[in-house]
C-alpha cells in the first residue's frame, strides 16, 4: 500500500529526475525464481513466484530506464566514476533451476548480466533448503491428508503449540529445529531424496559454469541458508568463510561476492569488519533497498517478489523511499557493535 501511494505520488515525475533527486546511481532487483509451466511447490507455500511474463515486463522496464551493469562493474556505478544512463544490477538468490530454464533466455535476448547467489549444501542438488523442504510438506499433505495420529506424531515432533494447524506448524519451524521436519518427512511418507531426484530444484555445478558464458556471475549464499541475526558470530564467519571458499575453488574465482541469506537486519559491525579484516569475502549483499553502510563492502539490494505494482512502480516507490530516508535521517543501516547469541 505505501509503494503504491509513493508510486503515484511521484508520477508527475519523469524516473530520470527521482533517479538525479536520489543520487542513486544504480539500482539493484532481486529476485529467486521466475516461474514456468513447471509447478514449484518447494517454493509455492513461501512466497509469490513471477511468471515468465512478468519477468519479461520488468526486464524491459528496467531497460527503459537503466544500463545493465555486471559485477564486476558495480563499484565503479557506486563510486560515481560511471556518467551517462543510469545503471541496474540484477541478481537470484539460492541457485533455483528456474534462473537456467526460464530466466536466462530472456537475460540473454535482452542483453542483461546478472549473479547467482549459491548455497554450497544445495548445489547439484545434493540436500534440499529447510524452508523448501516445509513448503513441499505443505503441499505433500494438501494432497495426500494424514490420518489422526500420523498428524498428531507429526505436530509432536515439531513442537507445535495449541491452536497451530499443520500447515502453520511446518511452516513455522526454524533453522535451529530443522532436523524435525526430516522427521516429519519420514513420519508424512514423503522422500525428500527422490523429491530432489525428480524435481531438480537447483541448478548444477556444469549448469553454473556453463552460465558463467553467458555473462551471469557466481556469488555465495552460505553453506545452507540459516537467518544470520539467528546464529552466533562464530558460525557467521563460518557460514560465509566455507561458502566462499566453496565457490572460488569450483569455479577458479579469485574474488567471492556473498549475499545474506533472508536478511542481513540485525547483523552485526563486528561481523562485516571480520569479513574486511580476514577478506573472507570481497563484497556483501543485504536486501534493506537505497541504504548507506558504515562499510564499503555493504551494498543493500531491493526485493521484488512479493510486493505489489509492476516494476515501473517499483521504481519510483525505491527511490521515492531513498529520499524520504535521506530527509528523515533514517537512510544509514545501524548495526549492533556484537552478535548478540540466541536464546
Amino acid at each position: 500500500m505505501r509503494e503504491q501511494w509513493l508510486a503515484r505520488a511521484s508520477a508527475p515525475l519523469p524516473v530520470s529526475w527521482l533517479v538525479r533527486l536520489s543520487r542513486e546511481r544504480l539500482y539493484r532487483p532481486m529476485y529467486h525464481t521466475v516461474r514456468g509451466d513447471e509447478p514449484l511447490p518447494h517454493v509455492e507455500h513461501l512466497y509469490p513466484t513471477l511468471p515468465r511474463t512478468r519477468f519479461e515486463r520488468d526486464l524491459d522496464a528496467l531497460l527503459r530506464h537503466f544500463d545493465p551493469v555486471a559485477l564486476d562493474d558495480v563499484p565503479d556505478w557506486l563510486e560515481g566514476r560511471r556518467g551517462g544512463r543510469p545503471g541496474f544490477f540484477l541478481t537470484f538468490d539460492d541457485g533455483l533451476r528456474e534462473v537456467l530454464d526460464v530466466a536466462l533466455p530472456l537475460l540473454r535476448a535482452k542483453g542483461v548480466p546478472a549473479t547467482v547467489f549459491v548455497n554450497s549444501a544445495f548445489v547439484d542438488n545434493r540436500a534440499l533448503f529447510f524452508r523448501y523442504l516445509a513448503s513441499v510438506l505443505v503441499d505433500h499433505v494438501a494432497h495426500q491428508p494424514p490420518n489422526t495420529v500420523t498428524e498428531q506424531a507429526v505436530m509432536s515432533c515439531l513442537g507445535s503449540a495449541p491452536g497451530v494447524d499443520l500447515r502453520q506448524a511446518l511452516l513455522g519451524v526454524p533453522y535451529a529445529q530443522r532436523s524435525s521436519l526430516d522427521r516429519a518427512a519420514e513420519l508424512l511418507g514423503f522422500d525428500t531424496s527422490a523429491f530432489l531426484d525428480r524435481q531438480r530444484p537447483y541448478l548444477s555445478v556444469e549448469q553454473l559454469k556453463q552460465m558463467r558464458a553467458d555473462g551471469i556471475s557466481i556469488g555465495a549464499h552460505s553453506i545452507d541458508h540459516p537467518l544470520y541475526r539467528d546464529i552466533t558470530l562464530d558460525e557467521q564467519l563460518r557460514q560465509t568463510q566455507e561458502s566462499c571458499a566453496f565457490v572460488r575453488a569450483t569455479f577458479g574465482q579469485s574474488a567471492c561476492t556473498f549475499a545474506f541469506p533472508f536478511s542481513d537486519v540485525g547483523v552485526s559491525s563486528t561481523f562485516v569488519e571480520r569479513v574486511a579484516e580476514e577478506r573472507i569475502a570481497d563484497r556483501l549483499f543485504g536486501g534493506q533497498g537505497f541504504r548507506s553502510e558504515g562499510s564499503e563492502l555493504m551494498i543493500q539490494r531491493h526485493a521484488i517478489e512479493g510486493r505489489a505494482g509492476e516494476m515501473e512502480g517499483l521504481i519510483r516507490a525505491d527511490h521515492v523511499l531513498a529520499l524520504l530516508r535521506r530527509g528523515l535521517g533514517k537512510y544509514r543501516v545501524s548495526r549492533p557493535n556484537a552478535t548478540v547469541e540466541p536464546c
